[in-house]
């Protein structure tokens, strides 16, 4: 038995007037405001006198740290005084501008990072003061 072919509508010719009376199915959107810039970086802040570990010519390695004292801090960078030598400009081991521009780590004296003791410290306070207003929160 041979099958049958489906029956198809006849093809009804219109004219440009009649699609004008159409909305149209979508609209994109105007953009008026331009997306908000991205935050910039803003460098953790030591304080004077403080201990950071110091990484000569911006190498990030154990055998390239030691530890240097903070001299001054200023908004980009720190000045640190390492086995009786200043280094004026120590920028943070996470600086954006390092991704940006690598020769940068050639230009700086070196860069710095909070010691392990410091970062320590600092997950033991936050976790108590989680602790506590969970506590204050019963």
């Amino acid at each position: 038995m041979a099958k049958k072919s489906p029956t198809r509508k006849p093809v009804v010719a219109r004219t440009t007037e009649s699609f004008s009376s159409y909305e149209p199915v979508a609209v994109a959107a105007q953009i008026d405001a331009e997306p908000p810039e991205p935050l910039a970086w803003k460098m953790p802040q030591p304080t004077r006198g403080q201990l950071v570990v110091f990484y000569h010519r911006a190498t990030v390695s154990e055998n390239n740290a030691d530890i240097a004292h903070v001299m001054r801090v200023g908004e980009k960078s720190i000045e640190v005084a390492f086995r009786g030598q200043g280094y004026v400009e120590v920028l943070h081991k996470d600086d954006t501008r390092f991704s940006t521009n690598p020769d940068l780590r050639m230009d700086v004296d070196g860069v710095w990072d909070f010691t392990d003791e410091k970062k320590y410290f600092d997950e033991q306070i936050e976790s108590l003061g989680k602790r506590i207003s969970k506590l204050e929160a019963r």
